[in-house]
């Protein structure tokens, strides 16, 4: 039985070598193959990820286990058709939902679910999407819910219909309603209503209902399946550190069966959502790692290590401030603000994360001010204009040995302002 530390260090370290197959990458290839090039060669510099799995950073580094399903999987032909269905069911039983598929990313998962509950199964109405007008097209959704990657539901070609309160959602319900949109980081950092609420009108309305818990730390139970949402959109390259082009959708077995329709192989709308053999397998290897092979005790105890290498050498300086958090906003990393005095450090947050990703080694890292999930509490840090001045770092997309780097860049970058 590996040790917490030894499990963490094997799963979540990129490999020593590029090119495990035989074939080095930026090295002669053997005679009939293609050089493969490193990413350096393409001219597009790698960076150290202190940010999160944002996915216009590329999200993480999947794990070993996930990289060689993906390998397997792509050394055979099977029908798709099957392979989702399988795969489906196999996610569903691990994560305790009726049914399940893999999709594009979580926004994919959004958008299937979203055309289940308006073109549903039946081929003519699949077939007109986007043209909504025959069908049910309006999505309600309280106006702090609004996120601009709501984007994914409305491209099916629905109305989103804003609403103040759930007084005036239960009063907006028609006959032209076809789904109720909510996003649980809104309900925790925008106050209003819980999603319990959310899902009691939908309940009584007979109105289908989508959550979108992307970034959020999939849970068996999940909260959000037993409070009556019919239907939970997952990441799969954000916590569960599976194949970033993935996602999943889970919930009522005929929504699942109607979203499946709705997307690739099938030549309809949905035929941009195409995932392959190789993601369908890596998302199931991610869902089943989460909950039966990664120890998240483990996990967090090596991050939080992470950020006190950070903040042991950072905290010394004149006027630095360190501030760890055991949650950030999604509930999956400790996080860490490293804050100072302008008048003592002249450099702004912002002049630092441009350095930090300019120079060597290349380390992406966001200022306070860019939010990007300050914890449960940043309605009410916002709201009171005390947002720390400095950066954030979440330390869950360090790998070993970078927090080393990044404490002694971070320190070298401050002491050159002082």
């Amino acid at each position: 039985m590996a040790t917490r530390r030894e499990f963490v260090r094997n799963s979540l370290l990129l490999p020593a070598t590029l090119g495990s197959a035989g074939i080095a990458h930026g090295s002669s290839a053997p005679s009939g193959r293609v050089k493969l090039p490193t990413y350096e060669e393409l001219g597009v510099r790698p960076f150290i990820n202190c940010v999160g799995t944002v996915s216009v950073y590329s999200g993480f580094v999947i794990p070993p286990e996930v990289r060689e399903m993906m390998d397997y999987a792509s050394q055979h032909c099977v029908p798709i058709v099957e392979l989702q269905e399988a795969v489906g069911k196999r996610i569903a039983e691990i994560m305790g939902a009726e049914s399940a598929m893999v999709s594009t990313g979580a926004s994919g998962a959004m958008h299937a679910g979203t055309a289940a509950c308006v073109a549903g199964d039946d081929p003519d109405l699949i077939g007109r999407l986007p043209d909504t007008s025959v069908m049910k097209n309006e999505v309600l959704v309280l106006k702090t819910h609004r996120i601009d990657y709501d984007h994914a539901v409305r491209a099916v070609g629905v109305k989103m219909v804003e609403v103040d309160n759930l007084d005036e959602m239960a009063a907006a319900v028609n006959e032209r309603t076809a789904m109720i949109f909510a996003v649980p980081l809104q309900a925790r950092t925008m106050g209003g209503p819980s999603m319990e609420a959310i899902a009691e009108v939908g309940n009584k309305a007979g109105v289908p209902l989508l959550c979108d818990a992307a970034a959020e730390r999939p849970e068996r139970p999940n909260r959000y399946l037993a409070a009556g949402y019919d239907l939970v959109c997952h990441s799969g390259g954000k916590p569960l550190f599976g194949p970033q082009s993935t996602g999943v959708l889970m919930g009522k077995r005929d929504l699942i069966r109607k979203a499946l329709l709705n997307t690739a192989p099938y030549t309809n709308f949905g035929r941009s959502l195409k995932v392959g053999k190789e993601e369908i397998m890596g998302a199931l290897v991610a869902v089943d790692l989460w909950f039966n092979g990664r120890d998240h005790d483990a996990e967090l105890e090596t991050w939080e290590a992470y950020a006190r290498v950070i903040m042991d050498r950072v905290e010394s300086l004149p006027s630095v401030t360190t501030n760890l958090e055991p949650k950030d906003a999604f509930e999956v990393s400790p996080f860490l603000t490293v804050g100072w005095s302008p008048e003592v450090i002249k450099i702004t947050p912002e002049a630092m994360a441009k350095q930090l990703f300019e120079g060597e080694p290349r380390i992406r890292m966001v200022t306070a001010a860019d939010g990007l999930g300050l914890g449960p509490d940043e309605k009410k840090i916002r709201a009171s204009g005390e947002i720390p001045y400095g950066m954030i770092i979440r330390p869950y997309t360090l790998q070993e040995g970078q927090a080393e780097m990044v404490a002694k860049r971070l320190h070298g970058l401050l002491l050159a302002h002082v």
